[in-house]
């Protein structure tokens, strides 16, 4: 698990996540961003997606 490398790129924190050890995971490809997790996996394993 980690930080979405896309999510954290948008936002300018790319090297505050670096800095803090945090993976940045870029699973899936969306074409203008460096990637970003892939939530699919994680509702095929059960999970369930909450949003604010």
């Amino acid at each position: 698990m980690g930080a979405c490398r896309g999510c954290a790129d948008v936002f300018g924190a790319t090297e505050d996540v670096k800095s803090t050890g945090v993976a940045l995971v870029a699973e899936k490809a969306i074409p203008g961003t460096s990637g970003v997790i892939d939530l699919s996996r994680y509702l095929d394993e059960g999970y369930r997606l909450v949003t604010f």
